[in-house]
């Protein structure tokens, strides 16, 4: 397996983000096998999820589309997205894992495009990179602790991916910013999930 530690520092200069995507790596490797997810793919997906996060505006919505040219996979809402450029750093991340990178496996790919808003009719990885960004041990805030625990403690999945959803719309509800729809109809089919 290529170790891409070291790769990542040539496009994520804050420490912080450096270590959260380090984290969110190993995080994803260590608990996959509970899930029967692979390893691999999901350390690679952890570690690179945020390559393109520190790009600027207009380079990310440049790579963004970019990678939409390749017609791998559909980026809903775009015009949204545009709007909200963060949103579309995953897709930088995508298009960069692609051209710079080599790695084609789509898998790892969508997984780094629907980290930050979820969406519907995920693969597992997709679901699980969502998920772990928001609790990987370095967040040390309350609500990830209890991703945390219903993750590894209680190996509910499900119930982990849902309330993952719960936090992120309550906290922008609470910001009062506009939500992409990807994740209303991420956190309806979550919950279909639990029933």
């Amino acid at each position: 397996m290529q170790d891409y530690k070291e790769i990542i520092k040539n496009y994520i200069k804050d420490k912080k983000r450096l270590k959260h995507s380090i984290s969110t790596g190993l995080y994803m490797q260590k608990n996959a096998k509970l899930f029967e997810i692979d390893e691999e793919k999901a350390y690679i997906a952890g570690l690179l999820h945020d390559i393109g996060k520190e790009l600027s505006k207009e380079e990310i919505i440049n790579l963004a589309l970019d990678f939409e040219k390749r017609n791998i996979y559909e980026i809903k809402h775009f015009s949204f997205k545009k709007r909200h450029s963060f949103l579309l750093h995953g897709v930088a991340s995508a298009e960069i894992m692609i051209r710079d990178l080599g790695i084609t496996d789509t898998d790892i790919l969508i997984a780094s495009i629907c980290h930050t808003t979820g969406g519907i009719n995920l693969s597992l990885l997709a679901k699980y990179t969502f998920l772990s960004d928001f609790c990987e041990p370095l967040r040390d805030f309350k609500e990830a602790k209890i991703i945390h625990k219903y993750l590894v403690k209680e190996k509910n999945f499900n119930k982990a991916y849902f309330y993952t959803y719960n936090y992120v719309i309550r906290h922008l509800l609470k910001r009062e910013v506009e939500i992409c729809v990807e994740s209303i109809d991420g956190y309806n089919e979550a919950l279909r999930l639990l029933m």
